[in-house]
């Protein structure tokens, strides 16, 4: 994973942008050193490979409730899951959660375009500062056709005076290789959970130019 962006942000007003982990998955290169003959290329040599894709991956306003009968990671799912009107909602083209309203989030919608295995891809969210009684853990995870295209999970550590757990508000812009591929129209499906509460934004998830 290539974090192209990082800002810590702290006492944000309320109404800005979520989510989390990518696991990096080795790229695919070709030194040139392997073909037979001369190690030089024709420069009019033609090539197969056509523009790369690019452009959202997801509409904000399509979005769904995940049936939790049809959730592809029910293990996460709390023993009661409470999701209200106000738990999530669209604004200014992003997704905002209050899991003030929401202890578990399970959203779908069709995926707008093909993704193969290896396309660069560019996830953009944030967080205010996640609070919680004591130490404890979010959660986020976007997946295609019930597998995992990224997650992360975000330690609340103890807060320095004991009073409670804490992790600052951060902004990320997320760069990685896709390590599983769908076709459009695909189930896309987003998921967040933590113990507190907090406001997230899931800003973007695009094909990188």
């Amino acid at each position: 994973m290539r974090v192209l962006e990082r800002l810590g942000i702290h006492g944000l007003a309320p109404g800005l942008l979520v989510a989390l982990c990518a696991c990096p998955r080795p790229e695919a290169g070709e030194d040139g050193s392997s073909g037979a003959g001369s190690d030089e290329v024709s420069e009019d040599a033609d090539t197969d490979e056509g523009p790369s894709p690019s452009g959202p991956l997801l509409d904000h306003e399509a979005w769904e409730d995940l049936p939790l009968a049809e959730d592809p990671l029910p293990t996460h799912q709390p023993e009661t899951v409470e999701c209200t009107v106000a738990g999530w909602y669209v604004e200014n083209g992003r997704t905002e959660i209050d899991t003030n309203f929401c202890n578990y989030l399970a959203l779908r919608q069709p995926l707008l375009a093909d993704v193969a295995p290896g396309d660069p891809l560019v996830l953009e969210f944030f967080y205010f500062d996640l609070v919680a009684p004591e130490p404890a853990s979010a959660h986020i995870a976007v997946l295609l056709g019930g597998q995992i295209l990224w997650e992360q999970t975000i330690d609340i550590p103890m807060d320095e005076d004991g009073s409670g757990a804490f992790a600052a508000a951060d902004f990320l812009t997320l760069e990685f290789d896709a390590p599983v591929g769908a076709q459009a129209g695909a189930e896309l499906s987003f998921h967040l959970h933590n113990h507190g509460q907090n406001t997230w934004t899931f800003s973007d998830l695009r094909h990188a130019p």
